[in-house]
This record gives structure tokens, C-alpha cells and sequence, in this order.
């Protein structure tokens, strides 16, 4: 299967229910697994983007609901 990188930044909200970020990204993990993929990796960084996930999907479009 393929790999996506998704580059995210936080919304002013999710600054502000930043304890809750490792939650956030579980329920990510579980959402790939509905839409038959995986997530391989999640970085937090510093910079332009706040969180870096790399994704394994079958397609674009499954890939694209999964960033949306």
C-alpha cells in the first residue's frame, strides 16, 4: 500500500486542549483502522507544522478523508 504524510497545525482549540493531544491521536489510529489503513508513524515538532502522521492507505481518497 501506499504512504501519505499528513502535516497538521493546531486550531486554537486544540492549543488549548493541548494535554489532550496523545487521546487526539489514538482516536486517529482507530479512525485509519475503520477506513482500512494504519498509522506507521506520529511525530510532534516544532515549526510550521505541529504534528507530522505517516499513513499506510489503499488510495488518495482514503488518504484525504483520513486528513480531513
Amino acid at each position: 500500500m501506499p504512504h501519505f504524510i499528513c502535516l497538521l497545525t493546531f486550531t486554537q482549540q486544540g492549543l488549548a486542549q493541548l494535554g489532550a493531544t496523545i487521546k487526539r491521536s489514538e482516536a486517529f489510529e482507530q479512525r485509519c483502522e475503520q477506513l482500512g489503513a494504519r498509522a506507521l508513524s506520529t511525530y510532534w515538532t516544532l515549526g510550521m507544522y505541529d504534528v507530522v502522521h505517516i499513513i499506510e492507505a489503499a488510495d488518495e481518497k482514503t488518504a484525504a478523508s483520513l486528513a480531513m
